[in-house]
């Protein structure tokens, strides 16, 4: 029962905004508020900002959190809780774990947002009593998490999902929007690229728009090369992107769904279901988050 888990922190460190909570569960968030990321070089200014909320927070709640879970824009080095190659001016090498975990002197779950959403999800959420799922946003960027039998898959370091290279379906030469890879999947897909490819945010494309359709086979492909290594049971995609603007997210899900279904051709069994909006909404991130702050008060 949620009562009886503790109650902790989560900070959902994104590329443009941080979401700080604090509570139990699904139902039982008591405290939530978004920080703009920091992006003229002072990063420590928005952990400031953060951890003053987090201080005003316990105060009027009268309580002290647990523990606290990160889940951080990437690439990060799990092993020191800090960001990786980033061209976010100043945040490549912050030690971002440690200057929330030494502030808050609490124990502290420290991984990437995309995996803290698919923990939340598994947990939770539309991954629930599945042995393989895979979380996935589309954004400010792409990024994936997979829960493979309870656990989150790391390797060598964490996947990268947003980052491989995919066929473009366009037939307008776009080059991609991505500063390491181009024509990526975050390159051609990603909420920043959809604007600098049709000239406008995805929220304000229209229904009929031709960038949905391109995008939908785009993202597709991708989709499909998940499903062909890890063979998940579920796929759930979050972000801004999947709401489908103009299009709806419906609109959105019934294009993705159309066009996996002409990609496999018929190789692949169906599966009813696969590809799912989160059934926790905007709040997948930081409700995995508070995973995390919870899976460290067990850690041993």
């Amino acid at each position: 029962m949620t009562q009886e888990l503790p109650l902790v922190g989560g900070i959902e460190a994104g590329g443009t905004k941080f979401v700080c909570a604090i509570g139990y569960g699904p139902g039982r968030i008591l405290a939530r508020e978004r920080f703009p990321t920091d992006a003229s070089g002072r990063p420590r200014s928005t952990v400031e900002a953060c951890l003053d909320w987090f201080a005003r927070e316990q105060a009027r709640l009268g309580q002290r959190i647990a523990a606290v879970g990160i889940g951080s824009f990437g690439p990060v080095d799990l092993t020191t809780a800090t960001i990786a190659a980033t061209p976010k001016p100043g945040w490549a090498g912050f030690p971002l774990g440690k200057a929330f975990a030494d502030a808050l002197g609490v124990p502290m779950g420290f991984d990437t947002d995309v995996n803290a959403a698919a923990l939340g999800e598994h947990r939770w959420g539309a991954g629930q009593g599945l042995g393989t799922v895979v979380y996935l946003t589309i954004g400010t960027g792409v990024g994936g998490g997979a829960v493979i039998d309870g656990r989150i898959l790391h390797g060598a370091v964490h996947p990268e999902m947003g980052h491989f290279l995919i066929p473009p379906a366009g037939t307008d030469g776009f080059a991609g929007n991505c500063p390491f890879h181009g024509p990526c999947w975050e390159g051609l897909c990603s909420g920043p690229a959809l604007a600098k490819r049709w000239g406008m945010p995805a929220d304000q494309l229209p229904a009929n728009h031709p960038a949905w359709a391109i995008a939908a086979e785009e993202i597709a492909r991708g989709l499909y090369a998940l499903r062909c290594v890890l063979s998940p049971q579920r796929i759930i995609l979050g972000g801004s992107v999947p709401k489908g603007g103009q299009l709806g997210g419906p609109g959105f899900f019934a294009l993705i769904n159309a066009a996996l279904e002409r990609i496999d051709r018929g190789y692949l069994a169906p599966i009813p279901g696969l590809v799912v909006p989160p059934a926790l909404g905007d709040d997948a991130g930081a409700l995995g988050c508070f995973v995390l702050a919870q899976d460290a008060l067990q850690a041993p």
